[in-house]
């Protein structure tokens, strides 16, 4: 087994009602060599109580606090400062990680000596289990620019290979596909682990109400940072729209 440490950061916002079975997923690793960084983004709520009552159980967990609430990119930021492992990975508080989740995307990333990496996942919410969303072999920057096909619960990254990690800030919900896009842009590929490890909280209150937010900032990912032409962006755009029609209806 490989034994190089997994450092895991977890942003949390209010996440009181869900903290607690994300903390577990990743307490109940196969993979014992881990650290968890959460990093609370001033919640109002006791998910920093919550937190807390984890780290007292086990020294592996550690939590620390944004002075202001700066968004989840900035919580994200902050937890890569106190990383201490070879592999960083990513779980959002209200998601879950299935028990041989490390165990077995570190022997993937062996096996195809991979620096970045993600897995399929399940979507689940009140009404009970929902889709799966499938990882492809792998993807590339051209394959991205479609449209986000990593789900960040799912990804794991060797510092070896990307020692300099950052969110982009400003960009609301897709600030992660804005850093798989940056790590991609040389020319690198991320490897898909086609097995669903780890289940995806959807929030029914929340699925419809921030979409015309979400094609803003993707236009802004493809303009400003990807610096593409007009109409090359506004394709893409295109293709961002019908995917994000069919992973809705999955």
């Amino acid at each position: 087994m490989n034994r190089d440490p997994v450092s895991v950061v977890m942003p949390a916002y209010n996440a009181e009602a869900f903290i607690a079975e994300a903390i577990a997923s990743v307490r109940g690793q196969t993979f014992p060599h881990w650290d968890l960084i959460v990093v609370d983004d001033c919640s109002t709520d006791d998910t920093v109580r919550v937190a807390r009552e984890w780290m007292e159980r086990d020294p592996r967990v550690k939590v620390v606090r944004l002075p202001v609430n700066g968004g989840t990119s900035a919580a994200r930021n902050l937890g890569f400062s106190h990383c201490s492992g070879r592999y960083v990975a990513f779980l959002d508080a209200d998601d879950v990680w299935m028990p041989q989740k490390l165990e077995k995307q570190l022997a993937f990333m062996a096996q195809y000596n991979a620096g970045f990496s993600f897995t399929a996942y399940q979507k689940f919410g009140s009404a009970g289990p929902g889709g799966v969303i499938s990882a492809r072999p792998s993807v590339s920057w051209s394959d991205m620019l479609k449209g986000n096909r990593i789900g960040c619960s799912t990804v794991m990254l060797d510092t070896r290979i990307f020692p300099q990690i950052r969110f982009p800030t400003g960009l609301g919900r897709q600030e992660d596909y804005a850093l798989w896009l940056s790590l991609l842009r040389d020319g690198g590929l991320a490897y898909g682990l086609n097995e669903p490890l780890v289940r995806y909280r959807v929030h029914e209150a929340s699925k419809s109400s921030r979409k015309l937010r979400s094609v803003t900032a993707q236009w802004l990912v493809y303009r400003e940072l990807e610096k593409l032409p007009p109409l090359r962006a506004a394709w893409y755009l295109g293709h961002y729209a019908v995917r994000g029609v069919i992973k809705a209806l999955r």
